[in-house]
């Protein structure tokens, strides 16, 4: 598989947090036990899986751990309901 045809899967346990990410095309992966989800690298408004990161179904999209600080960039484009999670007052009340 050349780099450019890549498809990049993030395995998810019962919490939906990320436990492994590999490169696997679609016609394979169904050959793992496991949740998988596709994630991308170079797909825009999209974050790319990280171990640990947390995939929500609702906007699918994955999330870093709510330790993780995130730049003022990528809060921007958040909703009330995710500035909330990590801690940020509502846009509502800004």
């Amino acid at each position: 598989m050349e780099e450019k045809d890549a498809q990049y899967f993030a395995c998810l346990d019962e919490n939906n947090k990320v436990t492994t990410v590999i490169v696997c095309s679609s016609e394979e992966i169904h050959k793992f036990a496991g949740k998988w989800v596709e994630t991308f690298r170079d797909k825009p408004g999209k974050r790319f899986a990280g171990i640990n990161d947390t995939y929500e179904e609702q906007y699918d999209d994955f999330f870093p751990p709510l330790d993780w600080v995130p730049n003022e960039s990528l809060i921007a484009e958040w909703d009330d309901e995710l500035r909330v999670q990590y801690g940020l007052p509502p846009l509502s009340e800004q």
